[in-house]
């Protein structure tokens, strides 16, 4: 598998795990903000709903 995902909803951060060289090294730390793009599948990118409490203080 030359990338995975760990996603954790509560905190809203998202970590990613690439094979560099046959072993995965440290992970790619992001928010779970606007989009993230699949470095594995070209163009594909996830777009994360906005959280409740954000969306709450909106309008």
């Amino acid at each position: 598998m030359r990338e995975y995902w760990l996603v954790h909803p509560t905190d809203r951060t998202l970590m990613v795990y690439r094979l560099v060289d046959g072993a995965y090294g440290r992970p790619e730390v992001q928010a779970l903000i606007a989009e993230t793009a699949v470095a594995t599948i070209d163009g594909l990118c996830i777009i994360w709903p906005v959280a409740p409490a954000e969306s709450a203080g909106a309008g």
